[in-house]
């Protein structure tokens, strides 16, 4: 409903979904879902930008109308209800969910202690549609969306290691890139982003890496590296326990490095102080994590991004 207003506000598609900072596609698919409910085509496209219909002529005021009552109960349920209380659906992917999820429940409750964290597991992709359908209100996943459908912040820089059981990899210093032709790998399956950086490296300098596996989850991965002898691309810490146990080693991977950056991705629609309120809690718990990480990694500094 606020999507159709906003077009006839802003004259056109593109200008509204600039206001918006939303995709033009996602906004198109949001009216159209709005006339698929009303049944009845309720904007035109002209060369002189967007007309309602006849249908959305009359649907116009009372749209309005909706959406000023929605704002004076949001602004009511404010007054009444403080910061300290309600609850934040955080989306994780697996990789990411599994590493940093304890050190972000533990910041939120030493933050705002009155907040219930609910958290979801998808696909980074997945994640992005969820913030987008209003579903989820943040996200963890070193995916980077198209600028203007999520708000994005950038937050950790970590470098991908050749990881392998105990044994395997001929030693603990960096490995370059090339090197990694001595070893069969297990790797996660396109358009995962670490196997995107892994594929775009390789193409570069020509490089026919030895793929045995294309899995996800993590428990099958893990299984595969450490009863069959298959190696994995990763950021250490997603094989913390194994690495603390002395079960897996890690050789970080040069000549080129090889990135990923985690990123927060917040729903537009968020009220600001419920924004600010999951940044500073994941920020909090993106330093703790990095002591971790710090260890994890031997001592390599991956960079925190500026706020």
């Amino acid at each position: 409903m606020a999507y159709f207003v906003a077009v006839l506000d802003a004259g056109s598609f593109s200008r509204a979904a600039d206001l918006l900072h939303v995709s033009q596609s996602a906004l198109s698919a949001r009216v159209a879902e709005l006339e698929a409910q009303i049944e009845a085509r309720l904007l035109d496209r002209g060369p002189h930008g967007v007309r309602a219909t006849a249908a959305g002529k009359r649907l116009l005021p009372h749209a309005r109308a909706i959406l000023a009552a929605f704002d004076q109960a949001q602004r009511a349920m404010a007054a009444e209800e403080p910061l300290e209380a309600g609850f934040v659906v955080l989306g994780v992917t697996p990789t990411v969910g599994a590493a940093v999820l304890p050190f972000v429940l533990r910041s939120g409750l030493a933050v705002c202690p009155g907040i219930v964290w609910r958290t979801s597991q998808a696909p980074s992709r997945q994640l992005v549609k969820l913030l987008e359908a209003g579903e989820i209100d943040a996200a963890l996943c070193y995916f980077k969306p198209p600028a203007g459908s999520v708000r994005i912040v950038p937050l950790y820089n970590v470098d991908m290691a050749l990881i392998g059981a105990q044994g395997t990899l001929g030693g603990d210093s960096d490995i370059a890139l090339a090197a990694l032709t001595a070893f069969e790998l297990v790797l996660d399956p396109m358009p995962h982003p670490g196997r995107q950086v892994i594929a775009s490296a390789a193409a570069r300098i020509g490089l026919a890496l030895r793929i045995r596996a294309e899995i996800e989850p993590l428990p099958v991965k893990t299984a595969l590296v450490l009863q069959q002898g298959l190696c994995t691309i990763a950021p250490p810490h997603v094989f913390a326990p194994e690495l603390a146990a002395n079960r897996c080693s890690a050789r970080r991977i040069v000549a080129p490095r090889l990135r990923l950056q985690l990123h927060l991705l917040l729903r537009n629609e968020l009220d600001r102080e419920r924004a600010r309120l999951v940044e500073n809690t994941v920020r909090a718990a993106i330093a703790d994590f990095r002591k971790l990480d710090l260890l994890v990694q031997g001592g390599h500094d991956p960079t925190l991004s500026p706020g």
